[in-house]
């Protein structure tokens, strides 16, 4: 067991990490102040301001709630420490020039393009404008699943991704389908968004499968004409990130994204009926030879005189996986429709 004292104040926090010159280096650049401030601020000769502050706090994401208990210890500007303060000091709605930089995207860009375009555009803005301080985001379209046999989606199917570590750039390749049990199930099924927190941070009725890293998460509904294609999903690894200004900049972006979606892709509520998903565990063995499986139906239609495309096969593939998955004795009939 370590006999290396607990900090007592936040001074004696800050104090603890400025020892190491490169931490000091760090610290510094992420806060926009000189090393000799932070000297300052920890021998109490000045206090920091409340813009300060928040980036003092962004400096330390994993030892975040740490601080802000001792800072919540002092009367340290107290506003700052509620939650909704922390993490609001962005912007209320993207940036105009980036609307039309979308609608440019959208009005230009060839269809077989057009999808990849925009989803890049609103990724990337997304965490631009989110995750200002790199701290750890992923961003995500979870879209509704056309069935093998039947007309009902079933099942959504996490489709593209863009990531800031500890998550990867790409998130293409993060397979998994989701349903009533996840939060993205929740918000297609009432149409309407819906955040959670960590159950280790708040525990909440509100259904959620949790992957590494995260503890935070935003779904919103992609929607047109009273129709969903899917859902925005937007996960933190901060506690407690998506309440009010966050959230609602998450619709905004699952508005914009709606644009890379055609007609044919968008479901009215009756033919929606979600269904109880395997865990992420339970469906990695049915993702190992995806692309032997993709080739091998498009040959099998080639024999048949009727070719289709990589993406085409791709889908019957996946709508394969779904049947199987739903034949597993984890997977249920119940929804949350309710």
């Amino acid at each position: 067991m370590s006999d290396k004292q607990e900090p007592r104040t936040w001074r004696e926090f800050l104090a603890e990490h400025l020892r190491d010159p490169r931490e000091r280096q760090r610290i510094a650049s992420t806060v926009g102040v000189s090393e000799i401030t932070l000297r300052r601020w920890v021998n109490n000769e000045s206090v920091p301001r409340p813009q300060n502050l928040r980036l003092l706090l962004r400096a330390f994401p994993r030892d975040q709630k740490v601080l802000t208990d001792l800072l919540s210890a002092e009367s340290v500007v107290p506003s700052l420490l509620h939650p909704d303060e922390l993490h609001e000091d962005i912007t209320l709605e993207p940036p105009a020039a980036f609307y039309s930089r979308v609608l440019y995207a959208y009005a230009h860009s060839l269809p077989a393009l057009r999808t990849q375009a925009i989803f890049d555009l609103v990724f990337q803005q997304v965490l631009k404008h989110l995750d200002p301080g790199r701290l750890g985001m992923s961003v995500s379209v979870v879209q509704c699943v056309l069935p093998l046999h039947g007309t009902i989606v079933r099942s959504l199917r996490e489709t593209m991704g863009m990531g800031t570590p500890p998550w990867p750039q790409d998130l293409e390749q993060r397979l998994l389908f989701l349903g009533a049990e996840s939060l993205v199930g929740h918000a297609v099924t009432h149409q309407r968004s819906f955040s959670a927190q960590h159950p280790e941070e708040h525990p909440s009725l509100i259904p959620a499968q949790w992957v590494a890293y995260e503890r935070s998460a935003a779904a919103a509904p992609i929607t047109y004409e009273e129709k969903v294609a899917g859902c925005l999903l937007v996960s933190s690894t901060q506690p407690s990130y998506f309440f009010s200004t966050r959230q609602r900049l998450v619709e905004c972006y699952a508005d914009l994204i709606a644009l890379a979606f055609s007609q044919e892709e968008f479901y009215p509520p009756n033919r929606i009926n979600l269904r109880i998903m395997p865990s992420a565990e339970t469906q990695s063995p049915y993702f190992t030879n995806v692309p032997e499986r993709v080739l091998e139906v498009m040959k099998q239609f080639a024999r048949d005189q009727q070719p289709i495309s990589y993406p085409q096969a791709q889908q019957r593939v996946f709508q394969e996986i779904e049947e199987q998955l739903l034949q597993t004795p984890l997977s249920g009939e119940l929804s949350l429709s309710s």
